[in-house]
C-alpha cells in the first residue's frame, strides 16, 4: 500500500480522496434535507446516454488537442507531464478503479449535492423574466432560473477545482457544464457518473500509452 519511501502510493491516495469526496456528499446533503441516492436510478439507457456523452467529450477535447495554438499545446503538454508523474506504471485495473472513483465521487458531490443545493438556494431568483432565450433554445430544460444558476455556479466551482492551467480550468468548466446539463436533462445521476468514468478512463488510457 505504501511506496518504498514509506509514502502512500498515489493510487490509494487519489482513490481515498475521490471516494471521500463522494462520501462527504451524503452528510452534507442530509443536512439540507435531501439525499444523492434519491437522484440515482439504475437504468441501462442511462448508461448508454453516459457512453455517448463521454464519446462526444472525448472527440471534442482531442479535436481541440489538434489545434496548433501555443496556449493549447502548452496546456496539453503540461497536462501530459502532470499525468505522467502520477500515473506512469499504473496498470489498466488501477486506471479503471481511479476513473470509477473520480466519476462516482465527483459526481455525487458536485451534481448529487452541490448543484441541487445551489438550485434550491437560487430558486427564488428571477432576473431574466418569464420569457427568456435559454428556455426557447434548449427546449424547456430549465424549469426555473435557479436551475440555470445552479448549473453555471457548480460548473464554475468544478473548473476551479482543476487548476492545472487557466485554459484547462475552462475545459473543466465546460466538462462540468455537460455533466450538470446531462443530470438536469435525464434526471438521473447515473448519466453523468457513467459519462465521467468513461471519459476519464479512456483519456487516461490513451495518455498512458503515449508515456
Amino acid at each position: 500500500m505504501k511506496s518504498r519511501q514509506g509514502r502512500l502510493h498515489p493510487f490509494y491516495f487519489f482513490f481515498i480522496l475521490e471516494g471521500g469526496l463522494g462520501l462527504l456528499a451524503f452528510p452534507l446533503a442530509w443536512f439540507y434535507g435531501f439525499s444523492p441516492i434519491d437522484l440515482l436510478e439504475w437504468r441501462m439507457e442511462s448508461l448508454a446516454f453516459g457512453f455517448f456523452i463521454a464519446v462526444a467529450l472525448f472527440v471534442f477535447f482531442f479535436s481541440v488537442r489538434m489545434i496548433h495554438l501555443r496556449v493549447i499545446q502548452q496546456t496539453f503538454d503540461k497536462l501530459q507531464r502532470s499525468l505522467m508523474s502520477i500515473f506512469q506504471g499504473w496498470n489498466i485495473f488501477q486506471l479503471a478503479m481511479i476513473s470509477l472513483a473520480a466519476g462516482m465521487g465527483e459526481e455525487l458531490f458536485f451534481r448529487g449535492f452541490l448543484q441541487p443545493l445551489l438550485i434550491q438556494q437560487t430558486s427564488s431568483i428571477s432576473l431574466l423574466g418569464g420569457e427568456w432565450i435559454f428556455i426557447d433554445l434548449l427546449g424547456n430544460i430549465f424549469r426555473s432560473e435557479g436551475e440555470l444558476y445552479g448549473l453555471l455556479f457548480t460548473s464554475l466551482i468544478f473548473g476551479l477545482m482543476h487548476p492545472l492551467t487557466p485554459l484547462y480550468m475552462i475545459f473543466a468548466v465546460l466538462g462540468g457544464f455537460v455533466f450538470g446539463w446531462s443530470f438536469l436533462f435525464f434526471e438521473n445521476l447515473l448519466v453523468p457518473i457513467s459519462a465521467h468514468f468513461l471519459y476519464d478512463f479512456v483519456a487516461l488510457y490513451v495518455l498512458r500509452r503515449s508515456f
